[in-house]
């Protein structure tokens, strides 16, 4: 008959466990979740089994862990009972997760193709974008050094005006002086004097 309980109590889940200790201990839904600080809805969840509308495992298994200490059952016992059937049911899907994630990182011919064009045509757009500039700087370079050199070739060119100037000056003044030589040679002409008051009274 012992073996009978002993199966009976493995049957069990954890949730029923911490449901029947409850009534034993005559303590109401309400009761557990002002004692251990969480809505009563999550009591419900809990003695329902229904762990997956919790949250995370590490809430559940503290949520069991404080209900078990408050019912005065073993929680490690619990929280091993809630591990084995959680490990249990979350197994299939992280291997599908696990086949999923590695096929979406398999990379396929396609996938090698597209990332080489995309590789080309960067690196087309650069040497386009650089050669272009590239040149200009080269052009600009290579003239300022073209006028340089001719310039360094030429003979210093120096403006001659200011003799000139000085020349037109002293050319003028030459002619000046000219001038005035010839008038002095030529002899003074004086024009004859003529005396109106003699002819009208004539």
């Amino acid at each position: 008959m012992n073996e009978a309980v002993e199966q009976n109590k493995d049957e069990i889940s954890c949730g029923e466990r911490l449901a029947n200790k409850r009534s034993e201990k005559e303590l109401s839904v309400n009761q557990v979740a002002r004692e251990i600080k969480i809505e009563p809805r999550v009591v419900e969840m809990i003695e329902n089994n229904d762990f997956e509308s919790i949250g995370a495992p590490v809430f559940v298994k503290g949520y069991l862990r404080q209900y078990s200490e408050l019912v005065g059952l073993d929680p490690d016992l619990i929280i091993e009972k809630y591990s084995a059937i959680n490990s249990i049911e979350d197994s299939p899907p992280i291997v599908n997760d696990s086949v999923d994630q590695i096929s979406k990182y398999v990379l396929t011919p396609k996938i090698i193709l597209i990332a080489i064009f995309v590789i080309l045509i960067s690196f087309g757009v650069l040497a386009t974008v650089f050669g272009i500039f590239g040149n200009n700087e080269a052009v600009v370079i290579k003239m300022e050094t073209e006028t340089e050199s001719l310039e360094s070739l030429l003979p210093p060119v120096t403006a001659p005006q200011t003799e000139s100037s000085e020349t037109q000056i002293d050319e003028t003044f030459e002619m000046e002086t000219e001038t005035e030589s010839q008038e002095s040679l030529l002899p003074s002409v004086t024009a004859p004097q003529i005396d109106l008051s003699e002819t009208q009274i004539d």
